[in-house]
């Protein structure tokens, strides 16, 4: 009996020993990797690889969950379709690894160096690659949503066609990024440097880009709308077609940027300086461009109708067939820039520059231009019916043919101005200048012109039918067949004047000084001379039947009082 016990003691003995001395899956796993560097599809959960060199090895579709794998060399390791989720990968170096189709869900991967590694459809959502070094690597159709690649590098990294919605890039190094048709939407890339990127077709909605460097970037058909672009470099990027409605650019800076037909509706573009920046047929609706230095810039057949431009500057700025309704200009330097064919109605231009400019056939129906400087401006064929231009200044423009009909130009000086043919029907321009102006075949009727100045103007087949013309100074003025009909020009000065066939029929001059003026052939039928001097004068042939002659000094120095009741 005692010997059957004995031998059934040592029995269990071995076999509790041989159990004890047995190696478990997980490290026979561990043992097959390192012994021959191919571990396809192992189940390695949990497994603590920190510190090893596994250079080359093969762990495609291996399970590596919650691995510990930190300071580890990986490099050229095969990761494909390995499962990393949760693994911890801080310190590795995994230069030139595949880990295409891998999943690295929620894993932790700072200052680790992944250049050159594949990740082309991988899952990398909301993992840390914070601080690591990932040049040239390779990251297309992947979904790297919520992940931080902050302080990173990431030159020539491809992220084509992948979701990296709400990732984080503050401060990351990505010179030469490719990233077509990408999503970073939310996605957070403040203090970046992203120059020669390529991403358009990409989705930055509601990004944020605060003083990144995008130089020489692509963005063509991007949809950004409220994307934070404020105090970023964006000099010859190309936004063409993109969409940045709604985006805050507040205080950019891009010489030759390009936004042809790009969207900035409601765009906060103040304070930016985008110098020779182009936004050809591009859409700034509502835009607010305050205090801007858009100098040089192409915004020809763009709308910015309801644009804020307030304070800025505008200079040699093109805006042909633009649409500005609505638009605010006030105080905004606008010399030299060009609106030929522009469409500028109710748009505000008060005490805006805009010397040497040209308006040629452009429409500025009831814009408020108070105080306008408009000197040696092109405004052949403007529209500027009712217009407000009190106290602007348009010496020296060239306005044929253009139209001030019911225009307010109270104070206004036209001096030098070239205004043949051109309409100022019903307008309102007391004590307006047009001395030494061009006024030939130009159209007065109605007007207001109390105490205006139309000193050596030329008013050849000019008409003031029925005009305002009280205290008008018009000495010196020459042109042949002006028409005053039905005018008032009682107090006028109207001296040295040649006026040949000049017709002022039914006019009312009273206390008019007529004195040395050339009336050859006028038409002075029940004009009213009432106390007016026509001290040599040359009044032959003309017409004075009916006409008003009271205390009226003649030609011939003679007062004629006949016509006195």
């Amino acid at each position: 009996m005692l010997k059957k016990l004995l031998r059934y003691s040592l029995i269990t003995l071995t076999l509790v020993a041989t159990n004890a001395l047995a190696e478990s899956p997980m490290e026979n796993n561990i043992k097959k990797l390192l012994d021959t560097k191919n571990c396809s599809g192992c189940f390695l959960e949990g497994a603590n690889l920190s510190g090893l060199n596994l250079d080359g090895v093969n762990l495609n579709y291996a399970n590596l969950t919650n691995a510990n794998i930190t300071n580890s060399t990986l490099i050229g390791a095969n990761l494909s379709n390995a499962d990393l989720s949760r693994s911890a990968l801080t310190g590795s170096n995994l230069t030139d690894a595949n880990l295409n189709g891998a999943n690295l869900f929620l894993t932790q991967a700072g200052m680790t160096n992944l250049s050159g590694a594949l990740l082309n459809g991988a899952s990398l959502a909301y993992s840390t690659f914070s601080d690591a070094i990932l040049v040239s690597v390779s990251a297309s159709d992947a979904v790297l949503r919520g992940v931080s690649f902050d302080r990173s590098i990431l030159s020539n990294a491809k992220f084509n066609n992948s979701n990296l919605e709400q990732t984080s890039f503050r401060d990351v190094y990505a010179e030469n990024l490719s990233a077509s048709y990408a999503n970073f939407t939310e996605a957070n890339f403040n203090n970046a440097v992203l120059k020669n990127a390529v991403c358009n077709d990409a989705i930055f909605t509601k990004s944020g880009m605060e003083s990144t460097e995008l130089i020489n970037g692509n963005f063509r058909n991007a949809k950004m709308n409220s994307v934070t672009l404020s105090k970023a470099e964006i000099t010859n990027s190309n936004f063409s077609s993109a969409d940045l409605s709604a985006g805050n650019l507040f205080k950019a800076i891009g010489e030759k940027t390009i936004f042809e037909r790009a969207s900035l509706l409601s765009a906060n573009m103040q304070m930016v300086t985008f110098k020779a920046a182009n936004f050809a047929s591009a859409k700034l609706n509502n835009a607010n461009m305050i205090n801007s230095n858009l100098e040089g810039s192409n915004f020809s057949g763009a709308s910015l109708e309801k644009a804020n431009l307030r304070k800025s500057n505008l200079e040699q700025a093109l805006f042909t067939n633009a649409k500005l309704s609505d638009a605010i200009l006030s105080n905004t330097n606008l010399d030299n820039s060009n609106f030929k064919d522009a469409s500028l109605n109710s748009a505000k231009l008060a005490k805006a520059s805009a010397k040497q400019a040209n308006f040629e056939d452009a429409v500025l129906t009831f814009v408020d231009a108070e105080g306008i400087n408009l000197e040696t401006a092109l405004l052949s064929n403007v529209n500027l019916t009712d217009a407000y231009l009190k106290n602007a200044k348009l010496i020296g423009i060239i306005a044929t043919n253009g139209v001030f009909n019911r225009a307010t130009f109270t104070s206004s000086d036209f001096t030098n101005a070239n205004l043949t043919g051109s309409s100022f029907v019903s307008g309102k321009g007391e004590s307006s200048k047009f001395n030494q102006a061009n006024l030939s075949g130009s159209n007065f009727t109605n007007a207001q012109l109390s105490s205006a100045k139309f000193t050596a103007a030329r008013l050849m087949n000019a008409s003031f039918t029925r005009a305002k013309l009280d205290k008008v100074n018009l000495d010196g003025v020459r042109g042949t067949q002006a028409i005053f009909v039905s005018s008032t020009m009682d107090g006028a000065s109207i001296k040295d004047a040649r006026l040949i066939e000049a017709s002022f029929k039914r006019s009312s001059l009273k206390k008019v000084t007529l004195s040395n003026s050339q009336l050859w052939g006028a038409n002075l039928e029940g004009a009213d001379l009432s106390n007016s001097n026509l001290f040599e004068s040359n009044i032959s042939n003309a017409v004075l039947n009916e006409a008003t002659l009271c205390n009226t000094t003649m030609p011939d120095n003679r007062l004629e009082f006949s016509g006195c009741r």
